[in-house]
């Protein structure tokens, strides 16, 4: 919106006003990046008299993803830039500031910072409130960088002041806080999923697994969501699992710059899971809350198990029973955040994985023998998903190992094996 539309003066905004923005924090904007497809905003001067560089990188928008040449020139700018002048800061601009932007931004983390590409659309997501909102910029982003990636991830609901055409040319407001969502296909458009469901009706596996509610209830989603980010101490908004890195031909040298275990990267969904007081609560990739019944974790002497966090994935295996293969669900955990209300995350992964079998997997084998468990009202196994020294790489492919895991291989995953939680990431391949 022009000035001359909007009545009160401090609701007005102009460049200047970026130069003396709080969100700097005290740091000086030096580089001022305009990508809209019109000189009608602003001159130019208006940067450059507050000793800023302008350059503009016309971008038609409307729909149209960044080309290549374009993203192109975008990283190489921003690159030079940062390489002169570390510390200041650059500020980018655009109609609304979330798609071509965040394409963008995504697009540099990737290439640049060696970010996974959906930790890059997450990372952009979670500054900018709401992130891409355009499903035809996240599909483009995956189809430039990551072609065979089958789970992506699915763009918010439009902000409601997209969806009124009135404001569709100039206005800018924030975006909708609703957190990023994945899918298991291409093409899946502003937070449906693939079978049509909106996230009011998600479904915990998409409905395999009974006994699992989603948790309708605003306020007690509310709560449980605040908790387990005080548990991870994680800051932001959304999914507060740590999100893994592509592995390239840039950063494979990690692996002999310390020491790495390796897994199977399993066809299943992951989920956060909170066990408290003997009630257990699934947090999937979009931050949805399900309440998971007939599910027991308990503690040496049978009572419930309390204030603990882990990261797992949830596969459905194929078994034969009596001549028949059937499909079991099972709960693989394959790293912990909290035991019973103590911080583990300081621990390095190596210690971190004796604590999920010590105390947690063996604790319910020990209560199964004993009775306190029944394993009938068990609507689903848990295991500890195995880790292997790295020279173990090449047996995760041999038909013996890929027969007795039960479910599809999708990849690898190297875990750094004495890096704590707080700073720890992974590789995928």
């Amino acid at each position: 919106m022009y000035d001359q539309q909007i009545a009160e003066r401090k609701l007005q905004f102009h460049p200047s006003d970026v130069f003396t923005s709080p969100f700097l924090n005290g740091r000086k904007l030096g580089l001022w990046i305009d990508l809209t497809n019109t000189d009608r905003y602003y001159f130019p001067d208006e940067v450059t008299e507050k000793g800023c560089i302008y350059r503009k990188i016309a971008m038609a928008g409307r729909g149209m993803s960044p080309t290549k040449e374009e993203t192109d020139k975008f990283i190489e700018i921003v690159q030079e830039f940062h390489e002169k002048n570390p510390d200041l800061v650059v500020g980018i601009h655009c109609t609304h500031g979330f798609n071509r932007t965040g394409f963008l931004i995504a697009a540099f983390l990737f290439q640049v910072n060696e970010y996974g590409l959906d930790a890059a659309i997450t990372e952009v997501a979670g500054n900018r409130q709401g992130g891409i909102y355009k499903q035809d910029y996240i599909d483009d982003l995956y189809e430039r960088y990551d072609p065979g990636d089958d789970d992506r991830i699915v763009a918010p609901e439009k902000p409601d002041w997209e969806r009124d055409t009135a404001n569709l040319i100039d206005n800018e407001m924030p975006s909708s806080s609703q957190p990023v969502a994945h899918s298991n296909g291409n093409g899946h458009q502003n937070g449906h999923s693939q079978n049509g469901r909106t996230p009011s009706s998600k479904q915990f596996m998409d409905g395999l697994v009974e006994g699992v509610r989603h948790c309708e209830d605003p306020g007690k989603k509310s709560i449980l969501q605040a908790k387990v980010q005080e548990l991870c101490k994680w800051n932001k908004q959304g999914f507060p699992g740590l999100q893994p890195v592509s592995l390239s031909r840039k950063n494979i040298k990690l692996l002999e710059e310390e020491e790495y275990m390796v897994s199977w990267k399993a066809d299943g969904m992951r989920y956060i899971v909170y066990m408290n007081d003997g009630e257990v609560y699934a947090f999937d990739r979009d931050n949805e809350v399900f309440e998971i019944e007939n599910l027991d974790f308990v503690t040496k002497d049978g009572s419930p198990l309390q204030g603990t966090l882990v990261d797992t994935e949830v596969i459905i295996d194929k078994v034969m029973e009596h001549g028949y293969e059937v499909n079991r669900p099972r709960m693989l955990i394959y790293d912990i955040m909290r035991f019973a209300g103590f911080n583990v995350m300081k621990e390095p992964f190596h210690k971190r994985f004796e604590i999920i079998q010590t105390e947690i997997i063996n604790k319910r084998k020990a209560a199964f023998v004993s009775g306190r468990i029944r394993p009938e009202r068990q609507i689903m196994s848990v295991r500890r998903k195995d880790f292997y020294d790295l020279c173990a790489t090449a047996k995760l492919f041999e038909p013996k190992f890929v027969q007795h895991v039960g479910h599809e291989i999708d990849g690898l995953i190297f875990q750094p094996k004495h890096r704590v939680f707080a700073h720890s990431f992974s590789l995928k391949n």
